[in-house]
């Protein structure tokens, strides 16, 4: 290593100069452990290049769309919202929404608050209590009316309150009763943190009171897991078999790719892509053999079959119904 002659010595089976791990030319004092013994590819200090923290960012984003894009899904039968072209464009809405305002409290997170590297999206947490006040009895979904009934171009409802509104204010109106709620839990949470009793109270919260809430909440998914893989499990495995393959047997493989540095300048690495990216390896693999099967109408375009909702233009009129350009707005 520059003509410098180093104590060669053996370290958990890696052989290292010393100080300096052979592997990676990084310090070993640097080096984060994993419990087998693997160093990871960047510690909380380390910078890597933009283009990687680009792709990085990429993927992190496509995890977090089960929660951005999985909550509005979940809750929109509850909210009444129907299976057309009128109610695909009220889940963009609610999904546009998320997106919005989750990337404004990230901002705010990261710049202002303890500036965690995370990113702000919606919380399950919500769930349980969101579908039991749009279970009580005055939020039951009512029977569309008769086509063409007062003369109208909409579906029309008779809503539980007695009025006749069209499908978007069926589900305003409950989205408005499960905002209003929300909001007064969260006036709570700010009273907690600013008054200090969580400080007191975490006397009596511990891991055994946590373990059981956080368990529950995820069990409840289940459900909602297996109804969005129903429509083609090959397709849900499929993309569970690429992640564990990345993420479990190929994270060793390092690919030769083209890089930049300030010292080497244009050069080709060795980079384990497939342990950085599995999760965008794994989408990518599913959506594309989806497109294929799509093209080729393996997955029937037929509405009734059980494998249509596996199509990747299932509700792609979404694209020319919704707006573009949305701003959400408080109290909208």
């Amino acid at each position: 290593m520059e003509n410098k002659a180093y104590e060669e010595e053996q370290n958990d089976g890696i052989k290292v100069c010393t100080g300096v791990e052979i592997r990676d030319n990084r310090p070993i004092e640097n080096q984060t452990k994993t419990k087998d013994g693997d160093a990871l590819l960047y510690s909380i200090e380390d910078t890597p290049s933009w283009y990687t923290c680009v792709i990085l960012g990429l993927q992190h984003y496509l995890v977090a769309v089960g929660g951005l894009i999985g909550l509005p899904l979940l809750v929109a039968s509850p909210l009444c919202i129907a299976n057309d072209d009128e109610g695909d464009v009220a889940r963009a809405l609610l999904i546009t929404s998320l997106f919005f305002v989750s990337g404004i409290c990230t901002i705010l997170q990261t710049t202002f608050g303890v500036r965690l590297p995370i990113m702000q999206g919606g919380t399950f947490s919500f769930l349980p209590p969101t579908l039991a006040i749009l279970a009580l009895p005055h939020n039951q979904c009512p029977a569309p009316l008769p086509e063409g009934f007062m003369n109208s171009s909409k579906t029309l409802y008779n809503d539980t309150d007695g009025s006749i509104v069209d499908g978007a204010e069926v589900w305003q109106r409950r989205m408005r009763e499960v905002q209003g709620a929300i909001a007064v839990a969260s006036l709570v949470q700010v009273i907690l943190g600013f008054s200090g009793a969580i400080g007191f109270l975490l006397q009596f919260i511990g891991p055994i009171t946590v373990a059981p809430a956080v368990a529950l909440i995820g069990l409840d998914l289940f459900s909602a897991a297996s109804y969005n893989a129903s429509p083609q499990w090959g397709m849900a495995m499929f993309t569970a078999f690429v992640l564990v393959l990345c993420s479990q047997y190929l994270k060793n493989v390092k690919i030769p790719l083209p890089a930049y540095s300030s010292t080497k300048k244009c050069h080709i690495g060795r980079t384990p892509i497939f342990k950085m990216f599995p999760v965008l390896f794994a989408l990518a693999s599913g959506w594309i053999l989806s497109l294929i099967f799509t093209v080729t109408n393996v997955f029937p375009n037929d509405k009734n079959h059980p494998y249509y909702r596996a199509r990747t233009d299932v509700r792609s009129n979404v694209i020319s119904n919704a707006p573009w350009f949305y701003f959400p707005y408080p109290g909208q």
